[in-house]
């Protein structure tokens, strides 16, 4: 059993402001709202908000805090303290609602008239042409918002009397909740809460709260007439208790004569603004108490509907949503270090993980079994909740012998693993595709391995009891290997990067010591030194970074500990009565941050896997081409199958990209040809029949339908480009370049010719992302 150690539950308490419509004398509300987080690195944006005393530590803001209102014609901004107005966005017809995504800066708002979510960049000084992206089934939208942490766009619609979900870009678009719900009014998120508000005007007039999933819905506050707009404070400093339960509910102001067509309120600092949409008015007060009202803007001529504060640090996402990935017995847990909550994946009775290793953008977990002898992948949807994923996938179940530690590229998008039996380092796409043995000689035990993809570098160690361990570096393609730390060191089971300081850390088993060194291995640096002598000693295993703290697992007494990274001090238990904790990760924003792929978008050309390398005067671009095993590099990009002169089937100008990922220039001419679609991206190929089938999508390969082996149990082995072909409805996992691989020298079997031609009639679809 697992528990969160109560010293490192988080405390907020988060302020809800909510605007009553209803009353004869109408109110502004706050309640006290409560919850748990660590404070960020003394490095990063610190927060001083006691009353009267509002001060930001950080200096480096891009644009000045904005009062952004949806004013039904046009998008308009304020500038806070000097109220001047400039227009954004014209042109619109009954924009209402508004929010936005500071990171990305996109701008999002409502059409009351259009009945439409529209967005808009804003970055590089304004503006990205305005698109409509989500049109379709839309009711009377009453509330928005956006979630900048996970990437969602939340809406309530009364006409339908649901509330509902998409992506930025209006895709996956789901129904939370529609039922016990009678008109859905205001909302508001918290997402490093996982936390949704929203109000109720039905018989029973409310404000609840809910998962972000639309799960474990709460009324925290009831009779309150009709709650018309949410906002949220989110400043750590206002952070106190321990859950958002409406508790403390505060009339910050109450007058009738400031009060009488209130639609949007937002907070900044210590001040509460509201729109008068009949008026023309944008107000302010102080949010602890009423210290008198002032109208900042006032426009006759102008209906302000929704509003919100733009600015950086209403969007902060240092230290939320952060999560500790731990790899135990036969599961995988996902504990959030705000809340302690962990969702648990039950991989197998039979299984034995090792190694683990995630990607925050794809939302993907990947992860080595010693007892299967295998590396499997994950797919995490919605919210980053671990069990919500599509079921694990085997990657490779004939190459991989005994893997053990596991890393992930999350900029070029491949992993890498060690493997004990043969001491061998690879290297394929998160797909399985191109399987590349990186380091197979001169290795005794390559155990612990971490990458830098932006300097395209690989740490990895080789532990020896007997001889001595030492710590190695070399690029990503496996050329520049180097023995950076080779004293002091024994048998090192965990080694993480550290991207802000640039520095890696690593635990040594057998000399019972955590020690960090630059990414040269100089400055070496000895953080604790464990008594070997006592059993309940915290001694380290599995090792992870994050802001000022190091994570590190301990077998012995199976629990997660915490220390800071500089020092060493304050050694407390993070996680306690865990089943063999090995690996340690931390899921978050920060830990995989967004970099350059120097590969672009044609793959640096390559045909099989573009790897990234440091920048010098031999490797200029930054990359390198490499090809499988059994394959030859010719001519730096292209491969060619080793005793085959022959450049692969279908490279060159048969390729294409899709996000990043190659298939087949024939494939997608079929879909456009056949489907009347301007884009292949995210299209369905319709094929019930030989006459539409995928030998035909491939014609112009000359691929030979007695060669042409389609039976999932021999080409999986032979995965090169990833896509999804759907069989009887159902997703398996293949590859669009195995149409041309051979059965074998002596061709296809007669029974394999009739699983191929039985297979094909069942072929629904196939799915290129």
């Amino acid at each position: 059993m697992m528990r969160l150690n109560n010293d490192y539950a988080r405390t907020s308490r988060l302020a809800t402001v909510f605007g009553n419509l209803r009353y004869s004398v109408q109110s502004l509300f706050h309640a006290n709202i409560n919850h748990t987080p660590v404070q960020p690195p003394t490095t990063y944006t610190n927060y001083n908000n006691s009353r009267g005393q509002f001060t930001y530590a950080d200096k480096t803001e891009e644009i000045r805090p904005l009062l952004l209102y949806a004013d039904t014609l046009e998008i308009d901004a304020v500038e806070i303290d000097t109220w001047t107005n400039t227009t954004i966005i014209n042109g619109l017809h009954g924009a209402t609602c508004i929010d936005y995504h500071y990171e990305k800066g996109l701008i999002f708002w409502t059409d009351a008239l259009d009945r439409h979510i529209s967005v808009t960049g804003v970055k590089h000084n304004f503006l990205r042409k305005n698109e409509a992206i989500v049109k379709t089934n839309m009711g009377n939208i009453n509330g928005m918002a956006v979630d900048w942490i996970n990437d969602h766009i939340y809406w309530t619609d009364e006409t339908f009397q649901s509330i509902q979900v998409v992506n930025l870009q209006g895709g996956n678009r789901r129904t939370l909740i529609d039922y016990l719900i009678k008109k859905p009014m205001a909302i508001a998120v918290s997402p490093s809460d996982g936390i949704l508000f929203f109000s109720d005007w039905g018989t029973n007039q409310r404000i609840e709260r809910c998962g972000l999933d639309g799960k474990d819905r709460e009324d925290i506050v009831e009779h309150v007439g009709l709650p018309f707009s949410l906002t949220i404070d989110i400043l750590r400093s206002e952070i106190k208790s321990a859950k958002f339960d409406g508790s403390s509910i505060k009339t910050v102001i109450k007058n009738s004569n400031y009060w009488p067509e209130v639609f949007g309120i937002a907070i900044h600092k210590d001040k509460v603004y509201w729109t008068n949409y009949k008026k023309g008015e944008i107000l302010r007060t102080d949010k602890y108490a009423s210290l008198g009202v002032e109208k900042v803007f006032v426009n006759s001529s102008q209906a302000p509907f929704g509003l919100v504060v733009y600015d950086r640090n209403q969007q902060m996402t240092w230290g939320r949503n952060v999560k500790v990935l731990l790899t135990e017995k036969g599961t995988i847990s996902c504990t959030d270090i705000d809340s302690g909550h962990a969702d648990v994946l039950h991989v197998a009775a039979t299984s034995n993980i090792v190694g683990i290793d995630y990607d925050y953008d794809q939302q993907m977990l990947f992860w080595t079994d010693h007892y299967n002898y295998n590396i499997y992948a994950y797919f995490l949807f919605f919210n980053d909740k671990i069990t919500a994923g599509f079921g694990q996938k085997s990657l490779l179940p004939d190459f991989v012998y005994q893997p053990d530690s596991i890393a992930v590229d999350w900029i070029y998008k491949h992993i890498y693993w060690t493997d004990l039996l043969n001491r061998t380092i690879h290297v394929c796409t998160f797909y399985g595709a191109h399987r590349k043995t990186l380091v197979s000689n001169n290795l005794v035990y390559p155990d612990a391995l971490a990458l830098s993809p932006s300097d395209g570098l690989m740490f990895f160690s080789d532990s020896s009891c007997s001889f001595g361990g030492k710590i190695l570096r070399m690029a990503m393609d496996g050329s520049e290997r180097k023995t950076i730390i080779n004293k002091g060191v024994k048998a090192v089971y965990g080694i993480a990067v550290d991207h802000h300081s640039r520095r890696i850390y690593w635990t040594d088993v057998t000399l019972q010591t955590i020690k960090s060194a630059t990414f040269d291995g100089t400055d070496i640096h000895t953080i604790i030194t464990f008594t070997t002598k006592s059993t309940s000693s915290p001694g380290p295993y599995g090792i992870a970074v994050f802001g000022d703290l190091i994570y590190w697992t301990n077998r012995k007494d199976r629990s997660v500990y915490t220390a800071h990274k500089y020092t060493g001090k304050n050694i407390a238990p993070f996680l306690t009565d865990l089943d063999n904790p090995k690996h340690i990760k931390i899921i978050s924003k920060e830990s995989q941050k967004e970099g350059l792929n120097r590969c672009g978008e044609n793959n640096g050309k390559c045909d099989h896997l573009c790897l990234p390398v440091p920048v010098t005067q031999l490797t200029p671009n930054g990359y390198s081409c490499v090809c499988s095993d059994d394959f030859l590099l010719e001519d730096d990009v292209y491969c060619i199958r080793k005793g085959n002169r022959s450049k692969t089937v279908g490279y060159k100008s048969k390729q294409i990209y899709l996000r990043g990922f190659s298939v087949f220039v024939a494939l997608i001419d079929h879909l456009i040809k056949h489907t009347d679609l301007s884009s292949a991206d995210n299209v369905i190929l319709a094929g019930t029949s030989d006459s539409v089938s995928i030998k035909d999508c491939t014609s112009e390969l000359k691929i030979s339908e007695q060669w042409a082996c389609l039976q999932p149990d021999y080409y999986y082995k032979h995965v090169y480009t990833p896509a999804f072909f759907i069989q009887s409805l159902h997703d398996t996992w293949f590859s669009a370049h195995a149409l041309g691989v051979q059965c074998s020298s002596k061709g296809c079997k007669a029974s394999e010719i009739q699983t191929i031609d039985e297979s094909r009639q069942n072929f629904h679809s196939i799915k290129l992302f």
